[in-house]
């Protein structure tokens, strides 16, 4: 897969019925390692809880990333202050693929409300990488946290 050639890429509405994958997603070392609001697992009534009240929220958008018809990833858009804030995950054995960049550019193409607010830890290199790479631009650092921003 390349990011000229998104294969059997789609990206599909998160429901209700994703939790459990979602959950599982979410309390993976590597993305615990990479939150800025928690390192510890969250129980499963609280990711529950989290889920639905996102999943009927106008302001966050959750989209499923399918590969070959796979789960590979998600990304969020959730409406927070100053923006919209962007939150990407793909799973490990996907990673190094262009799909998270595929993934993204589909999402910011369809969105048009401005800006888009990413935070990534400053040794989350890919991330920066693929965000600087969609024209995001840093804004600010708060200890090892960069923030980057997408305004046009």
């Amino acid at each position: 897969m390349s990011r000229d050639d998104p294969g059997a890429l789609r990206l599909r509405p998160a429901t209700i019925e994703d939790a459990r994958m979602l959950h599982k997603w979410v309390n993976e070392p590597d993305s615990l390692a990479q939150k800025n609001t928690t390192q510890e697992p969250v129980p499963w009534n609280v990711h529950n809880l989290w889920l639905e009240a996102r999943v009927d929220d106008p302001g966050c958008t959750i989209e499923i990333v399918e590969l070959e018809g796979d789960p590979a990833g998600q990304v969020r858009l959730e409406l927070k202050t100053g923006g919209h804030h962007v939150d990407i995950y793909i799973v490990p054995e996907q990673r190094g693929r262009g799909i998270a960049h595929v993934a993204l550019q589909d999402v910011l193409s369809r969105v048009s409300d401005r800006p888009l607010i990413a935070e990534v830890r400053r040794n989350n290199a890919a991330s920066l990488r693929l965000f600087l790479g969609l024209g995001f631009r840093e804004t600010g650092q708060e200890l090892d946290l960069v923030t980057l921003k997408l305004e046009e």
